[in-house]
């Protein structure tokens, strides 16, 4: 800070340019400016300020010497050459606006328009999402009604198979037994007795079986 004021409070800067090169007390090449009364060494604070200026705008305020050129007066240059450019060719301004002014305008018009733009482009998206979102609902309701009925038919085939079953086990269970008693009436006919189903049945039975067994034999 004690050198950047020091630098500082040599202004107003007295520079010059070299358009020679001098050698120096140790025989190095200098760079410098020749007068007719003397030379000015270019790097030599004691003749000019050259090494402060460079030192000030280069290394310590260069950040701040593009921000103004570029803020200040490129942007002054840029308005003062628009501006004469306008009036040159008549150019017919809106509102009394300066070229700039409009410019600046039109900017903030198209960053609204595009914002807008935005907007809608988001709402149609979240609006399709919420569609697509809203059909994949409604078909994993479909696909959850259709397992549900399936499983419906299943249980309800389970029960019919499962009521043939009990059906065909007793009408098994009831061939069994009359078969059973058909043997043992059968069996006890021939001494004329009439036990099982009953004399009717027993006797029916026992007249088929006699016409199969005379037929069987006739046929030898």
């Amino acid at each position: 800070m004690v050198k950047l004021k020091r630098l500082r409070d040599r202004a107003p800067f007295a520079v010059v340019g070299a358009n020679t090169l001098v050698v120096g007390d140790g025989g190095s090449r200098i760079r410098a400016r020749s007068y007719p009364w003397g030379v000015v060494e270019v790097e030599n604070m004691e003749h000019n300020d050259f090494a402060a200026l460079r030192y000030l705008l280069l290394t310590a305020f260069m950040q701040e010497l593009r921000d103004v050129t570029h803020n200040v007066h490129y942007e002054n240059y840029r308005t003062a050459k628009l501006s004469g450019i306008a009036q040159e060719s008549h150019f017919q301004t809106r509102d009394g606006k300066d070229p700039m002014s409009l410019m600046e305008s039109e900017k903030k018009e198209h960053e609204a328009k595009m914002r807008k733009m935005e907007a809608e482009m988001e709402s149609v998206f979240e609006q399709k999402v919420e569609e697509k979102n809203q059909k994949l609902l409604e078909f994993e309701n479909d696909l959850m009604r259709r397992a549900d009925q399936m499983r419906e038919q299943l249980r309800a085939q389970e029960q019919e198979q499962e009521a043939a079953r009990r059906a065909f086990d007793l009408e098994r269970t009831s061939w069994e037994e009359a078969w059973r008693e058909w043997d043992i009436g059968a069996d006890i006919g021939t001494n004329g007795a009439t036990l099982g189903l009953g004399e009717r049945v027993i006797n029916e039975v026992i007249k088929e079986r006699a016409k199969t067994e005379k037929k069987r034999k006739g046929l030898f």
